[in-house]
């Protein structure tokens, strides 16, 4: 007779919770803020058991943080980052989580040196996935190229931009600045967080980076217009003719590349 499964936990039930809530903003790019906002309450509550242990609260904290940034709440997101680091959760969980709220309101530079605070030598090996994603997202192609991943889906984009770069004697904190400068636009017009985005990288060719973004076509022409202009009157370099960043449309059912929340363990 097979054993009966047994009932998630409430800090599991929480989580489940906001993974389907963030599944479905991703498939859609709209957000239920009622789910969103009950799923706050429910949460709140459940930090503010008195019996509740430090290690869950901290993880209560973490989904916190990821629920707000989902409603846009950029600071209060940050708060809980904090507080769940207070708590006592684990540094990586607390490094990866917060360059991945960084990325979603486009603060790539912030991302970025958040990033290099850690290194990947120390962590599990089942943390790699998470910190190359974040680390290609924003840029990072050397440390990128270097994490090994078996089957990892980009590997050779990474490298073929990190190989790009360096035939041309660029450092890749040049496509993060310039990342940066992008996003800046992109989160002033865009109605939701930077959650998607499309890579291409080939020696010969060049590295294409590109914003999915979920809006009416006509905005979405000036949208690229108005990125490819205010990058050429910024910046100036031999960058200008290896980097493309651009807009790309959001389709429902199309795959991009997305790196989500770091689900920490405890």
């Amino acid at each position: 007779m097979s054993p009966k499964p047994q009932p998630l936990s409430l800090l599991n039930q929480l989580a489940k919770r906001r993974r389907d809530l963030e599944d479905h903003f991703r498939e859609s790019f709209l957000l239920d803020e009622v789910a969103a906002q009950r799923l706050c309450r429910d949460l709140r509550v459940a930090a503010g058991n008195n019996g509740q242990s430090e290690q869950v609260r901290g993880a209560l904290f973490h989904e916190l943080a990821y629920v707000e940034a989902l409603r846009g709440n950029q600071q209060s997101a940050l708060d809980y980052i904090v507080k769940a680091e207070l708590s006592g959760l684990n540094e990586l969980s607390i490094t990866l989580s917060r360059a991945y709220l960084f990325s979603m309101f486009g603060r790539f530079l912030d991302a970025r040196t958040t990033l290099e605070s850690c290194s990947i030598q120390d962590s599990p090996e089942s943390s790699y996935g998470a910190f190359r994603g974040l680390c290609e997202e924003v840029g990072m192609y050397s440390v990128a190229s270097n994490i090994e991943i078996k089957d990892h889906p980009t590997e050779y984009l990474s490298k073929d931009a990190h190989c790009i770069l360096e035939s041309f004697g660029i450092d890749d904190l040049e496509v993060t600045t310039r990342l940066d400068f992008a996003a800046a636009i992109v989160t002033a017009r865009a109605k939701h967080r930077l959650l998607a985005y499309d890579l291409f990288a080939m020696e010969g060719e060049g590295i294409l980076f590109r914003f999915v973004v979920d809006a009416a076509p006509d905005e979405l022409l000036k949208l690229d217009w108005d990125i490819s202009e205010a990058i050429a009157e910024k910046f100036d370099g031999p960058l200008d003719t290896i980097l493309s960043i651009g807009i790309k449309p959001f389709s429902k059912g199309e795959r991009h590349f997305e790196y989500g929340a770091y689900h920490a363990l405890i």
